[in-house]
């Protein structure tokens, strides 16, 4: 299992090097960044719904608060912009360690509910604290990320950092899945009682997962901000937590390459529906409806049946 998702990881980073001379203008290219941005999320998103079996419909906050904090500290207090973009992975991370301690105890649609509440809460106070946030018109005039003395000016070089990293983080996660935590995970999805009574601290690991996809959103956030160097809270609501859920489960839920493919599926589709104008909600739902129903394991399951791979444990790192 970890050598063939090693290779598909090389593979991965091999097309991913290319790609930006076979798109046709920067256009694509600025799409492709969005489309790293939003991988980060989902992979993050993936570990907690997938494989710990947390829901979480309110991971944009996550994602507005590392935005958030990058523009704050570097517009407002002219932080240095590597360290701002740490220390918006550390909150966002510490975020989800101060509302995961007690939510977490929570299931179902309980749980859904205690994060959904706490993602209108921060978007919330985007809007009100004006004095810190810029309220409703947002903060604007955010530099650019410069690291080691290299600026990241253009699309072409903040194409190579987040897929860069995107490679980095799935990688890691690779190794999370498909060693002992991967197992104690597959233990805790099939059934958490069982491995309780086995010693597996399974509040302990949820948290842990939580702050882990919280970290990699607020990441996200960061470099969202680095990248079109101007937020406002309107695009961290609940519409764009459920757009992230529904990338995950479309691409296929608790698989290591699922929430990749469900992020490019989910974000090119809109663009090419563009040409349909008012009918391209209608169309977009109607997919999306038809995935579901005839692809319950997502997307991914399409690739793995036509190499003839079954997606199970043993070969996919899938916990479905």
């Amino acid at each position: 299992m970890n050598n063939k998702n090693y290779f598909s990881l090389a593979v991965l980073a091999l097309f991913l090097l290319i790609l930006p001379w076979l798109l046709p203008n920067s256009y694509f290219l600025n799409i492709a960044v969005i489309i790293g941005t939003y991988t980060l999320m989902t992979i993050g998103l993936n570990l907690l719904i997938g494989y710990a079996g947390q829901i979480s419909l309110g991971h944009a906050a996550y994602f507005g608060i590392g935005s958030y904090t990058v523009a704050i500290l570097t517009t407002l207090y002219q932080w240095d912009t590597l360290l701002a973009l740490i220390t918006a992975v550390l909150l966002a991370a510490l975020a989800a360690w101060i509302i995961g301690k007690p939510t977490l105890r929570l299931r179902g649609h309980y749980l859904a509910m205690a994060t959904l509440g706490f993602g209108f809460i921060v978007q919330i106070l985007m809007a009100e604290l004006t004095g810190l946030t810029g309220g409703p018109q947002g903060i604007s005039g955010i530099p650019k990320l410069a690291a080691f003395g290299f600026k990241f000016k253009g699309d072409f070089q903040l194409y190579f950092l987040v897929w860069g990293l995107v490679v980095v983080v799935q990688l890691m996660t690779i190794h999370l899945v498909c060693g002992k935590i991967g197992r104690t995970f597959l233990a805790i999805h099939t059934n958490e009682t069982a491995a309780e009574s086995l010693g597996i601290n399974t509040a302990r690991l949820r948290l842990m997962v939580f702050m882990i996809s919280a970290g990699l959103a607020g990441l996200a956030g960061g470099f969202y901000a680095y990248a079109i160097n101007y937020i406002n809270p309107e695009p961290f609501g609940f519409n764009f937590s459920i757009l992230l859920v529904t990338m995950v489960v479309v691409g296929g839920m608790g698989d290591l390459w699922g929430p990749l493919l469900g992020t490019v599926v989910l974000t090119i589709i809109p663009e090419v529906l563009r040409a349909f104008k008012d009918f391209d909600i209608i169309i977009y739902g109607l997919i999306l409806m038809l995935i579901i129903i005839f692809m319950p394991q997502g997307l991914i399951s399409l690739i793995y049946r036509a190499f003839g791979h079954v997606n199970s444990d043993k070969s996919g790192g899938s916990i479905q």
